[in-house]
């Protein structure tokens, strides 16, 4: 699964290498979050404490919530986070949808675990015709789901990013999933704090040169996970929140010899500005 980056990308990448100990190798993972009902564990693996990689978790009076929808597989349990961009469809990444025609759950709520979610299945998805999964700044990993049965009350759809407000340089995001709460594989997902929505204010460091996607330090403790794959990336401004990214995959550093947290190092999202017009034309087609 492990790729190396090219580009403008890769290029940063190899000179943060160049400061670690030769013993760390770089290595980007997917963040969906694929995990077995009874995964090994590590019983010398700490109880998991905090809150999503630094963050807080969402409350019911927070109105981010209102746009934010799980996504869950039947076909391997895998599990993603997704935009509300229409009455009918969601914006996620590409590779959390394994195949197009798969039917996908879709849970509007705060919390799997207390089965209070409303549910909807998905009619329909498209993934991004030029996506890529060797996690470069080609990548395009973007998708669209459909579904049928309309929004539950109280929810409603973000404003894409526009030409005002979209993603920069050194601004703030607040990235939002239902994630883990560590990159700690072995940690088990009673402890991970997966299936809760969180959210986390985050700065954009760098922009890939072909402007698709852009890159967010995780080193200071605090970013997004497995399970926020396909998550958004939101600008407020006037109280709105707008949609300016899509969580795509952490980048991290693997040392010997020890258990590593995978999810403190760094992050990519796809930029919604550079791919609105794909965005815009496959939901004419897709509903």
């Amino acid at each position: 699964m492990a790729e190396p980056c090219s580009g403008e990308t890769s290029g940063r990448i190899s000179k943060i290498v160049m400061k670690k100990s030769i013993y760390l190798i770089l290595t980007l993972v997917l963040l969906n979050a694929c995990q077995p009902e009874n995964p090994a564990v590590d019983s010398n693996v700490d109880e998991v404490t905090e809150e999503i990689v630094g963050g807080s978790t969402v409350s019911s009076v927070d109105s981010i919530s209102k746009h934010l929808v799980f996504i869950y597989s039947n076909r391997d349990s895998s599990y993603c986070t997704g935009t509300i961009i229409s009455e009918n469809l969601i914006l996620t990444a590409a590779h959390c949808i394994k195949n197009t025609s798969d039917t996908l759950v879709l849970g509007f709520g705060l919390d799997r675990s207390k089965g209070t979610m409303q549910a909807r299945t998905s009619n329909g998805a498209v993934k991004h015709v030029a996506y890529k999964a060797d996690l470069t700044a080609e990548r395009n990993d973007v998708g669209l789901i459909s579904f049928s049965g309309g929004l539950p009350e109280g929810f409603e759809p973000a404003p894409l990013a526009n030409a005002k407000i979209f993603a920069k340089v050194k601004s703030e995001i607040i990235a939002v999933g239902y994630g883990r709460v560590k990159g700690v594989r072995n940690v088990p997902p009673s402890d991970s704090g997966s299936g809760r929505l969180r959210k986390v204010t985050l700065k954009i460091q760098s922009k890939t040169t072909n402007g698709k996607a852009f890159e967010v330090s995780q080193q200071d403790g605090r970013g997004i996970c497995y399970g926020d794959s396909g998550g958004p990336a939101f600008v407020k401004s006037n109280g709105q929140y707008y949609l300016v990214g899509v969580t795509s995959a952490v980048l991290w550093y693997k040392p010997k010899d020890s258990v590593y947290d995978l999810c403190k190092e760094h992050s990519m999202f796809m930029d919604v500005k550079f791919y609105k017009p794909w965005i815009n034309a496959q939901s004419g087609q897709l509903l």
